[in-house]
Formats: C-alpha cells, structure tokens, sequence
C-alpha cells in the first residue's frame, strides 16, 4: 500500500483510539469520526480495520526493524552497546504506539508476534551474511528465534518497568545476556 496522508491520519485515529478502547470495540465509524474523515474515504485506504491494524503495525515495524538490526552485532563491542542505547531511545518516543499496537487481540493478527517474526527475520538474514561455514543452518534458524524472544521480553520488559532503567544500564544487561549468552551458541559451533 502507498504511505499516502489519509492512511496516516486512519493509522494516527486508530493509535488514539486504542489507548482508551479496546480493538474488538473500535468501529470503523469510531476511526473515521476520529480521523474527521467519512466512511467511504476509509475504503479507499482500506478493506477493513483489520487491514489498517495490520498496515499501522507494518509502518512502525519497518522503522523499529532498521534500529534493531543497527544494534545487533555477532562481536560486541563499544558501538553495539551505543547503538543498542539508540534503539531503547526509540522504542520509548514510541512506546504509546508500542502499547496500543500490544493491545489488539485478535486470533489472525497479533502485532506483538509481527515484531518477534520482524526481529527473527532480520537477525537471520544478518547471520547467513555473517555465515561462516561451519555454522549449521538449523543453528541459525534456532537462533535467530531464540534470539527474536528475547529481544520481545526485554522491550516489553524495559516498557513496563517504571521508572525504566538507563539506556546504558539496559544496553549493558543486553549485551550481557543476549548477545554474549547467545551468541556462545553461534560460536561454539564454529569451534
């Protein structure tokens, strides 16, 4: 779909209206009041809300994806740590929109489980580039999975801890215990 400036002010309506509503109670006449748009201007954008749920979690993904995947690094080192604190200060100008996405349920759609296939996605296309050739596929497979869970319970971890720790504090955790404990796996199987 083209990021067009009606679809923007649907997506912005959608993300209001999620902070004080449930999905399941958001109408697509809620979203176009919301909007100051009419109904028909909806289906020029969209389908459904389900399609405008789904293209609202795909913008953000996009931006979040690039952040996560400047922050990863099989080696860590001084700039990791510097580009994971970058990726903790976007995640919290964007931590309402994080919450309000988290908070549509719906049995064909969850936002949370498109940002850990995001981050799977990424982290494994990063590690075939990576590939040496004693890395096993299978290897790479389990661990750009375990690797995307992790980063899902830290974000929602660091989200909901108030006050939230430092992004120095965070990126150290992080390049504690996921990076340096994960990435073993890796390079123990090259050894």
């Amino acid at each position: 779909m083209k990021v067009t400036g009606g679809a923007l002010k649907l997506r912005d309506a959608l993300i209001r209206l999620l902070r004080t509503n449930a999905y399941s109670e958001i109408s697509i006449k809620d979203i176009t009041k919301e909007a100051e748009m009419n109904r028909t201007s909806f289906y020029l954008f969209f389908e459904n809300k389900e399609e405008l749920a789904r293209f609202t979690s795909e913008l953000f993904l996009e931006t979040y994806s690039e952040n996560l995947v400047e922050s990863y690094d099989l080696y860590p080192s001084e700039e990791n740590n510097k580009n994971i604190q970058n990726a903790f200060r976007y995640i919290d100008k964007q931590k309402e929109i994080i919450h309000a996405l988290w908070s549509i349920e719906n049995l064909s759609f969850s936002p949370y489980l498109l940002m850990q296939d995001s981050i799977e996605y990424h982290i494994e296309n990063y590690l075939r580039k990576q590939q040496r050739s004693r890395i096993d596929n299978d290897m790479i497979s389990f661990y750009s999975k375990l690797y995307a869970v992790n980063a899902m319970t830290t974000v929602k971890w660091w989200i909901e801890t108030i006050p939230h720790p430092s992004y120095e504090k965070t990126a150290d955790l992080i390049d504690t215990c996921c990076t340096k404990g994960l990435n073993y796996l890796l390079l123990e199987s090259e050894a």
